[in-house]
């Protein structure tokens, strides 16, 4: 059976910390920021960039659009078997999943 641990919390409330503990143990980690590749998609090159864009994703498509992105890959891992540890966590649209 595989373990899916979802981290949230406000900033520095130590979330980073826990990711990197399961890590340790070796989950595999999911951030819901944006990835490169939906900074990419969208013609976005810096990081700086991620929190404006992910408010405009939100707001275009919902509190739950992070997690809708990063959901094939969650299957595919637990598809494979591994255990998996999701940062960056809003309670509510995204623990419906």
């Amino acid at each position: 059976m595989q373990i899916i641990v979802a981290v949230c919390g406000i900033p520095v409330s130590g979330k980073s910390e826990c990711r990197k503990y399961f890590e340790k143990k070796g989950f595999e980690y999911i951030h819901l920021g944006v990835t490169e590749m939906v900074l990419e998609k969208h013609g976005y090159t810096n990081e700086k960039l991620e929190r404006p864009l992910r408010k405009k994703l939100r707001d275009e498509k919902g509190m739950d659009v992070m997690i809708r992105i990063a959901l094939p890959r969650i299957n595919e891992l637990l598809k494979k078997k591994k255990d998996v540890v999701i940062d960056n966590i809003i309670v509510g649209p995204n623990t419906n999943y």
